[in-house]
């Protein structure tokens, strides 16, 4: 019998997404960036913060995985967060939140709204300005997320998840 050695949970890099978004844009060819690229970066600046915010949940619930076992449920709680529901819900108890938590709501909610645009209007031709305005965004998103205390990350999971502080 044969036994996996344990590893740790490997998620996306949030500040390399970022990155990535910000690359895309701003290191085109002379004429600029396509469309699909201003498009795409506005995508993967949201889920640079989308995935910031997973991971947080999963390290207040669960910590440093230290086993197969507690590296599954951190994996289940990281991929248990859904855009609307945490958005919805954290616009409900946004004023219940501290400034730092609320920040990071209020910036977590643009970028959805700025993702689902980019990804589903047809008739929107967003520019690089608008690429590195929402990029601008998604950095200081997770500037107010390292800000947080441990208690305001609870109270963000709690919301982001089940609705409730």
């Amino acid at each position: 019998m044969t036994t996996s050695q344990f590893q740790l949970p490997s998620p996306l890099d949030p500040t390399s997404l970022i990155d990535s978004a910000h690359y895309a844009v701003n290191n085109a060819h002379p004429g600029g960036p396509s469309r699909e690229a201003v498009h795409r970066a506005i995508s993967t600046a949201y889920y640079g913060v989308f995935h910031a915010i997973s991971a947080i949940n999963a390290d207040v619930q669960h910590g440093v995985p230290t086993n197969a076992a507690t590296a599954q449920a951190w994996t289940n709680t990281y991929r248990r967060m859904r855009h609307n529901y945490a958005t919805r819900s954290l616009g409900q108890h946004l004023f219940s939140l501290t400034q730092d938590a609320r920040s990071l709501a209020n910036y977590f909610t643009g970028l959805k709204t700025a993702r689902e645009t980019a990804d589903y209007d047809l008739n929107r031709a967003l520019t690089s300005g608008d690429d590195n305005y929402w990029i601008g965004v998604a950095r200081a998103a997770l500037i107010s997320l390292q800000a947080m205390t441990a208690a305001e990350r609870r109270t963000f999971r709690n919301i982001a998840l089940s609705g409730n502080p």
